[in-house]
């Protein structure tokens, strides 16, 4: 079926798509993880859409952590509800310092190349919107899997003539 979870995945149903994957045996606040045949699930959970600011990237960060300290042999990376990630946290950030804001976007561009670079299979199992970080965030896996229905991906800045940072730049170049 186009668009289902394949079956390895931790917990999948055959034929169930990413945002139906029962939740996480290891709640961990903003993601969990599940494991299954060295195989974990991370689940990110930060906030009503999975915008992307200094919560969500730290959550990512620390997940990846916990897949390499436990031996993972692959990664799949997915949202919840509606919403893979809706790309960088704007309120967020807009609230930010200058100085505070450089240091956020240098933290976005670490995170987003430690996925791309991460040393094990990593698929994005996108079952909800993925829209600009969001997008990149899906596009540093190795792989994308995504359900058939009305969820969006896209780089929706690129359009809008936001400057794009050079990191996601060579990530979608690379996709």
């Amino acid at each position: 079926m186009p668009g289902a979870v394949p079956s390895a995945v931790p917990g999948a149903v055959p034929g169930a798509v990413p945002s139906a994957v029962p939740s996480a045996v290891e709640d961990v606040g903003p993601y969990g993880l599940s494991w299954q045949d060295g195989i974990v699930l991370v689940q990110l959970r930060c906030g009503k859409a999975n915008a992307l600011n200094p919560r969500t990237l730290a959550a990512i960060d620390q997940a990846l952590d916990g897949a390499e300290r436990g031996g993972a042999r692959g990664v799949v990376l997915t949202g919840y509800d509606r919403f893979f990630s809706a790309g960088l946290d704007l309120v967020t950030l807009y609230d930010l310092a200058p100085a505070a804001l450089d240091a956020f976007m240098r933290e976005f561009d670490r995170v987003m190349l430690r996925v791309f670079a991460f040393p094990r299979p990593l698929v994005a199992a996108i079952g909800g919107h993925a829209v600009a970080g969001g997008c990149v965030l899906a596009l540093a896996g190795d792989a994308r899997v995504m359900t058939i229905g009305e969820a969006r991906i896209g780089l929706n800045e690129i359009r809008l003539g936001v400057p794009f940072p050079a990191s996601a730049l060579e990530i979608a170049r690379h996709a």
